[in-house]
């Protein structure tokens, strides 16, 4: 795995759900990066995707975070 797909499963296990491009943007990295990073993940059985966003398989194992989000969970804009 690599360091970023690392770094997105970090991310996942602290905020539940997170959508695509607000990854890319957290990573500094392109959207295209980050799904096939996240296709990766996919096929590992770590992760769900979804419509736009990803949560972990098991998500209902992890805490509630209640702490202001530095990633945005919130759905992302296109022109």
């Amino acid at each position: 795995m690599t360091e970023r797909q690392n770094r997105i499963l970090e991310i996942l296990a602290e905020y539940r759900q997170v959508y695509e491009c607000s990854l890319a943007e957290a990573l500094n990295a392109s959207q295209e990066s980050i799904r096939r990073d996240l296709e990766h993940l996919d096929k590992t059985g770590l992760i769900r995707r979804e419509q736009g966003y990803t949560v972990f398989k098991n998500s209902s194992a992890l805490p509630i975070k209640t702490t202001k989000l530095s990633v945005s969970t919130m759905s992302c804009s296109f022109p």
